[in-house]
């Protein structure tokens, strides 16, 4: 399996229930899950931001209540009918952000925007994001969890000072991480390394490396590491028999049901 980090989408295009996470609609304007190898059939995709507002047309069969094109805000854009018969247009106004929201089934099979803004190119922040660590090699089955440290380095190839939005990300469940700020401040052609504290959790399987991952605006490093038998065991950790945040609360529970236990006896 491709694996890749949960904040863009690589390879299919599908429909995100949640407009936070739509997908940028597929440069072939193409939309239809099942003919993609996918289940979900509703949900949105993201129309492209342009300098200029367009009209976009598609053909449809059964309209209904199928098909809208909103913004995250809930506002909608009027679909108009054309002179040709199941041909409709929307006008997409310039530099606003908006979505086209599909439920795809019997009545509306599949769907394919003529937008004149595709094929689509993003424009990105002009930085490079770099993530390393000294040793990727970790052993599978341990009891104890482990820690890495990993080199965050930001690179601003740009003049103008950026602040910029950073998110993290692991494979595997379980894990946490410390060193990471929400924001990252740089200033014009400023370097910045940070020192990111990975904990990983216990028993990792060989068959299942983890992968590391942080965002830092719309760019996104990846750290593959390894799982190895013979490699000893990193910055081992106890984990605790019982989370923290029960930690007492099942001897409390434990003492409360022996006294109600004794009380029936007696």
């Amino acid at each position: 399996m491709n694996l890749g980090d949960p904040w863009h989408h690589q390879g299919v295009v599908g429909l995100a229930k949640d407009i936070d996470q739509a997908p940028l609609v597929p440069e072939d304007g193409v939309i239809n899950p099942e003919e993609r190898g996918l289940d979900e059939s509703e949900g949105y995709q993201r129309l492209p931001v342009t300098e200029q507002a367009r009209t976009l047309h598609f053909e449809a069969r059964r309209l209904g209540d199928r098909l809208r094109f909103v913004d995250a805000e809930g506002n909608e854009l009027e679909i108009e009918e054309t002179d040709e018969r199941r041909r409709y247009a929307v006008t997409v106004p310039a530099g606003e952000q908006w979505y086209v929201w599909a439920s795809i089934g019997r009545r509306l099979s599949s769907l394919t925007l003529e937008d004149p803004a595709q094929p689509y190119t993003p424009e990105t922040t002009p930085i490079t994001v770099e993530l390393d660590s000294d040793s990727r090699r970790l052993p599978p089955f341990q009891p104890h969890a482990q820690r890495i440290e990993t080199r965050l380095t930001v690179s601003n190839h740009d003049e103008a000072p950026l602040e910029l939005p950073v998110k993290a990300h692991a494979s595997q469940a379980g894990w946490s991480l410390s060193g990471l700020p929400e924001t990252l401040s740089l200033d014009g052609v400023e370097r910045r390394q940070l020192t990111l504290t990975w904990t990983l959790p216990p028993e990792m399987l060989e068959s299942d490396p983890p992968s590391l991952f942080v965002a830092v605006g719309d760019h996104t490093a990846r750290h593959d590491l390894q799982i190895d038998p013979t490699a000893v065991a990193l910055d081992p950790q106890s984990v605790p028999a019982v989370p923290a945040s029960l930690d007492g609360k099942v001897d409390m529970a434990w003492t409360g049901l022996v006294h109600i236990s004794s009380m029936s006896i007696t």
